[in-house]
């Protein structure tokens, strides 16, 4: 994985230092809290708590302010990297870009490599 370690943004970008809306941060901030209850913190290897209902949901909402997020950053940026799969059978993060070969770099500025 690479970062831009000089970025002005810091690896891993801190939400209030992007430049979107106060609405996307929110929206941000909520879905990786949601995340964190889809692992067992007490034992991370046992099966997600999760509903199939429930992971569907989340996946949704994460695609929508995905979306977003690309939206309202625009052309200047590009946004890359892991993307957290929760399976019923467990918690996984797989490393999946955009097939340009920029497989787990992190969201940065054009040209930050």
């Amino acid at each position: 994985m690479e970062f831009d370690v000089k970025s002005s943004y810091g690896p891993p970008c801190e939400l209030g230092r992007l430049p979107i809306s106060p609405a996307s941060r929110v929206e941000l901030a909520r879905l990786s809290a949601w995340y964190q209850s889809s692992i067992d913190w007490n034992y991370p290897p046992v099966p997600s708590p999760w509903s199939d209902r429930k992971r569907q949901l989340f996946k949704e909402q994460a695609h929508t302010a995905l979306e977003t997020l690309r939206s309202e950053l625009g052309e200047g940026w590009k946004i890359v990297g892991r993307k957290p799969v929760v399976r019923s059978g467990a918690v996984v993060r797989q490393n999946r870009g955009h097939g340009d070969g920029t497989e787990g770099r992190r969201a940065g500025r054009p040209g930050a490599a």
